[in-house]
């Protein structure tokens, strides 16, 4: 009961964020932009901390834990089954890991606390093509904090930390615009320390 509460809490509160998304069409782009930004400030007291441990199991049965995240920049998914607004982003979700599948300096991780059985289900009905790691509910809840809801996205840097975060991405301008140079720039980044 307790679990459930909890999840519907996070549920309500990242539908509330995407129901403030203006629903008529935005002509500008920089009016999305600045909109979206406005959003990923919410997780300004995340920026610069360590991401945080985690273990856990994805659907072939490989555990997953952040030691093997070490020295990459990764992209960091939080869903659940029953949450709309996260199929919502699956789309751009898969258009993100195929753009990135080929650089072995990033990694893509997706994160649920559901029932596996469920989530390989929807793994086939939405053909996702990333990594869904298994977690507990609470740590699921821990690595996102408590002011966020899902779906909850990060990209953390070489070292763990997180550079970024946002609420769901629901559009391909926030794909192409925000979140691809984000990543983009910490791989340069990456690449130059490493040379």
């Amino acid at each position: 009961m307790k679990k459930n509460l909890l999840s519907l809490a996070f549920f309500f509160t990242q539908t509330i964020l995407v129901a403030q998304i203006p629903s008529a069409p935005i002509n500008s782009k920089q009016i999305q932009t600045e909109y979206i930004l406005s959003k990923m400030k919410n997780f300004d007291e995340k920026i610069g901390k360590p991401f945080g441990g985690f273990e856990g199991k994805n659907i072939s049965g490989n555990v997953i834990s952040n030691k093997n995240l070490t020295g990459k920049v990764v992209f960091v998914n939080f869903w659940f089954n029953s949450c709309a607004p996260c199929h919502d982003e699956f789309d751009n979700l898969n258009r993100l890991y195929e753009h990135y599948k080929s650089d072995t300096s990033f990694k893509f991780i997706s994160f649920t606390f559901d029932n596996p059985q469920e989530t390989i289900e929807n793994k086939k009905k939405y053909n996702l093509l990333f990594d869904i790691i298994f977690i507990s509910n609470e740590l699921c809840h821990k690595l996102i904090g408590l002011n966020h809801g899902f779906p909850t996205n990060f990209i953390l840097d070489k070292n763990g930390k997180i550079a970024y975060g946002t609420g769901g991405i629901y559009d391909t301008n926030t794909l192409s615009e925000i979140i691809i140079p984000k990543i983009d720039s910490l791989l340069i980044k990456s690449k130059k320390q490493i040379n």
